[in-house]
């Protein structure tokens, strides 16, 4: 799969594998790449490893979101986020596309969790801008003259950030919430909708944003900023009668990270404060002995009430016992790059020198290890081959060696008891 740059892959079954990449337009006499401005996306059998077809897709494209059934893959552009930008919908099947009429910059994307209901959030306007908010029904498939049957345009409101964690539902699917900030006042605030019947309010409130986990309460940040100490409280919003009640933390500058299956927050200072265990009942507060916890690398195992996190720091791998209040540190090596594979309660961690190992949380050992083959600029570069994209649909694909200088490989490993690897790359 060399050529091109910005790979992103997606999973439309276990056995189809979707590459998005940034097309490269290769120099014939020299071999150089230069990028195109234009995505591609090609279907690859991730059993036999063979490209299946392969889409042109008509620009540059961020955001890959998978909708719930795999049927669908949503993208906004970033090759031309003036007013009109449109979000583009994969058909992950047939790799066919379609375009939902956006109005203003697209910022964010997000699927419902137990349906194929797609959300917009864009932007309108700089001078006086507003926030439009929008629900696209795809669960009976895709019309390219979809209209949104939920819709809310706010004046006089911007989106704070182009990030996640901004917008988000409860796992019931039944409350939406946006965060965003007033620009007439400048203060921050919350768009809570009621999917149901389309019906919202406006709360105060500052994100990112998250539900507890009774789903009956949205965890915001409120700043207090009559404390002295400059603590970060939380702020407990009820969507559906809008009460609010103030958290303390005792964390000053700090993230949240809402525990799934009690409602309670871990959260950690940004200036070495220790990591804290939060009540949202209660306001009770457990705070563990390290401040070398991350919250933005983490995984909460099914197998015992732990919380893992994923990130190497120091060398180590650290887990919160959250019946006991425990710590536990283990020696990972070098590794620098970690992801965690939580229904198999095992973490692949990668160093830079492509060492790939597979750690066993449940066995505190590694269960293989295995050095990536590293191509060099001597190798020949494979590069998939050129599919009509009037024919994607049902168009089978085949590799073939073309030499274009210095190769740039994305591998992927089979995970099993006992780990074959192609070395093909």
């Amino acid at each position: 799969v060399t050529g091109g740059a910005d790979r992103r892959v997606s999973f439309a079954s276990d056995d189809r594998m979707l590459l998005w990449f940034e097309a490269a337009v290769v120099d014939p006499t020299t071999g150089d790449q230069t990028p195109s401005g234009f995505d591609q996306v090609v279907a690859i059998d991730t059993a036999t490893r063979t490209p299946l077809a392969r889409r042109a897709l008509p620009g540059r494209f961020g955001g890959t979101r998978t909708s719930p059934t795999r049927q669908w893959v949503a993208m906004s552009p970033i090759t031309d986020l003036g007013a009109g930008s449109d979000t583009l919908v994969v058909d992950t099947e047939s790799l066919a596309t379609v375009s939902l009429v956006g109005d203003g910059q697209i910022y964010e994307l997000r699927w419902n969790h137990l349906s194929d209901h797609l959300w917009t959030v864009a932007q309108q306007g700089t001078d006086d801008p507003s926030v439009a908010l929008r629900r696209f029904d795809l669960t009976n498939g895709v019309d390219p003259q979809a209209q949104p049957d939920r819709e809310v345009v706010l004046p006089n409101y911007e989106l704070a950030v182009w990030t996640g964690g901004w917008m988000t539902a409860s796992a019931d699917d039944q409350w939406l919430v946006l965060a965003m900030r007033n620009t007439m006042t400048n203060a921050p605030a919350l768009l809570v909708m009621n999917q149901t019947d389309g019906t919202y309010r406006i709360s105060p409130g500052n994100g990112p944003v998250g539900f507890a986990a009774d789903q009956r309460r949205v965890i915001s940040y409120y700043d207090d900023t009559s404390s002295p100490s400059g603590e970060q409280k939380l702020l407990l919003v009820e969507p559906d009668t809008g009460a609010l009640t103030v958290v303390d933390t005792g964390v000053s500058a700090g993230k949240f990270w809402p525990l799934p299956d009690r409602n309670e927050v871990l959260m950690a200072g940004v200036l070495g404060e220790r990591v804290r265990r939060i009540s949202l009942d209660g306001a009770s507060i457990v705070e563990y002995a390290t401040n070398e916890f991350f919250l933005d690398g983490m995984m909460v195992r099914q197998a015992r009430p732990e919380v893992v996190n994923t990130r190497s720091t120091g060398q180590r791998l650290l887990a919160l016992d959250l019946d006991s209040n425990a710590v536990r540190s283990t020696d990972i090596g070098s590794a620098n790059d970690l992801s965690a594979l939580p229904a198999r309660d095992q973490v692949a961690l990668q160093s830079g020198t492509g060492l790939v190992n597979l750690y066993d949380l449940a066995r505190a050992a590694m269960s293989w290890s295995i050095e990536l083959p590293r191509p060099s600029a001597t190798d020949a570069a494979y590069q998939l081959a050129d599919v009509p994209c009037s024919n994607c649909e049902s168009a089978r694909g085949a590799a073939r060696g073309r030499a274009a200088g210095a190769p740039r490989a994305t591998l992927g490993l089979r995970l099993s008891d006992q780990l074959a690897v192609d070395q093909r790359h």
